[in-house]
């Protein structure tokens, strides 16, 4: 399967209590980026979360990104009878296809930026999202992030230790592209040039970059980092 990255869910003001005790009841201390806070193990707490409390104590990545809904907007309408044609499986007509969409979330439809990978294995299944990065292309930058940094990329992170990563993968994405003459890929969404998908320096340095692009967006948006693996 490989490692990929997504955004974690934030607390959700006056749920932060119910937000850390799920985590640390739920959760491995070896999976987590050390120093924080959490309380591990259920025994540590007197009674356990539910998983419908954790949910409701937490601000979903699709909440913060507030995507046209099918159902509530007519471009996500749209969108939905668009597949309609394309889809394996569905139901005899196109309104019981939409309104079984009812409510879906089509980040489709938002712009592209940071937070929305080049590399990504979200076309492929979706059991990813458009905001899935595909982390395990960094264990072929080792040489240039050091085996520190890409160890840390198999640990949940949140938000602050997110922003400190991505500044750290940013700061060996630009020295390595420096040492290489490949700067012009730093914050290129994509390559345009042959010979840079060619060059092996600058596809090193541009995933890199993309995952600091990655983690500062996300961070930023006030998210941890979710490894999954």
């Amino acid at each position: 399967m490989g490692l990929d990255w997504n955004p974690l869910g934030k607390p959700r003001p006056g749920g932060e209590d119910v937000y850390y005790r799920y985590i640390g009841q739920k959760s491995d201390p070896d999976s987590w980026l050390r120093p924080n806070d959490l309380k591990f193990g259920k025994g540590v707490f007197e009674r356990a979360v539910s998983e419908d409390a954790f949910h409701a104590s937490q601000i979903s990545p699709y909440e913060t990104l507030n995507a046209p809904q099918v159902g509530t907007h007519p471009e996500a309408d749209r969108w939905a009878a668009e597949r309609y044609a394309e889809a394996e499986q569905r139901p005899p007509t196109l309104d019981e296809w939409v309104e079984n969409l009812r409510g879906y979330q089509v980040l489709a439809l938002l712009p592209e930026d940071d937070g929305f990978p080049v590399y990504t294995n979200w076309p492929l299944n979706p059991i990813w999202e458009r905001w899935t990065f595909r982390a395990e292309f960094l264990k072929d930058c080792e040489e240039a992030i050091g085996p520190d940094l890409l160890n840390r990329a198999w640990l949940n992170h949140f938000p602050a230790q997110l922003e400190n990563y991505g500044s750290q993968l940013w700061d060996c994405a630009s020295r390595y592209a420096r040492e290489r003459n490949v700067e012009h890929v730093l914050n290129a969404r994509s390559f345009d040039d042959e010979a840079d998908i060619a060059d092996s320096p600058a596809l090193t340095a541009h995933v890199i970059a993309s995952a600091a692009r990655w983690a500062r967006q996300w961070s930023a948006r006030g998210h941890g980092l979710a490894a999954d693996y």
